[in-house]
């Protein structure tokens, strides 16, 4: 629904199960997760498209709803009209005796709006308190005094999303030209294998399956034994898993009654 009206979600929660499931559905638009507990909103930072904020709830569920909406305005992440998905859900209920599920649509109105004057101290400690958010997540909390003017969330520059992904690839191109490299070399290793076993189109021809006199089974056991530096190699479909493997070759090279050694150490 979020989508259909373009409206970012705004999550009340105390534990961070609403928020967490909602970003697994990658909205387009933000999840304001509003918490009051620094340690949830900590692990909400590393959900995609989660934007973790710390308040204290109020006991009045539309005093806390004006006074988030106040917070998402004076951040600058909505304007005047701006409408707002606000969820009510979770398995901690937050005003509310059971445990119902809710979802309402709201207009950001011209009360939430700021000004240069607040109404009584109580709304100047609630501004106090939501200092504390995401910003701090690394454990260090900027206490500002209450004298101090509210000031404007400095806005990052705006670039679309394909010069993004080419700066991140001249960021990453060294790391690309290793890997290259590497994949070059490797590739080389192989191509050398397959001519000096002289591969060829014959190579590929059926066989019977008993695998008497299959030339392609035995030029690709040499071609995998010299790429991997091996006095001799095994390759074969029929082999479910390493264990498998590990297996058949102990009971080729070992009979009944046989000591093995494993020799550990340096």
């Amino acid at each position: 629904m979020a989508n259909t009206v373009h409206a970012p979600l705004l999550v009340f929660s105390r534990q961070g199960g609403m928020p967490a499931l909602l970003s697994h559905f990658r909205p387009d638009y933000p999840i304001f997760a509003m918490c009051d507990n620094p340690e949830v909103m900590r692990h909400l930072a590393l959900y995609h498209g989660v934007v973790p904020i710390f308040m204290e709830f109020l006991e009045s569920a539309e005093d806390t709803f004006d006074l988030a909406l106040k917070e998402l305005v004076r951040r600058g992440y909505l304007s005047r009209n701006r409408l707002v998905a606000i969820v009510q859900s979770g398995r901690t209920p937050i005003w509310r005796r059971r445990h119902t599920h809710g979802i309402q649509v709201r207009r950001v109105e011209k009360r939430h709006l700021l000004d240069d004057t607040h109404d009584s101290v109580d709304e100047l400690a609630s501004w106090a308190l939501l200092e504390r958010d995401s910003d701090s997540l690394n454990g260090s909390i900027d206490h500002k005094t209450l004298d101090e003017p509210a000031s404007a969330p400095a806005q990052a520059p705006i670039i679309s999303a394909e010069d993004l992904v080419w700066r991140c690839a001249a960021e990453l191109a060294p790391d690309f030209a290793t890997i290259d490299r590497r994949v070059a070399r490797n590739l080389r290793r192989s191509q050398e294998a397959f001519r000096r076993q002289r591969v060829g189109p014959h190579h590929f021809q059926g066989s019977t399956g008993y695998g008497h006199g299959d030339m392609g089974r035995e030029a690709l056991d040499a071609v995998f034994a010299e790429i991997m530096g091996a006095e001799a190699a095994l390759v074969r479909i029929q082999f479910m898993s390493g264990t498998h493997a590990i297996a058949a070759a102990l009971y080729a090279a070992l009979r009944p009654g046989d000591e093995m050694l494993a020799v550990a150490g340096k």
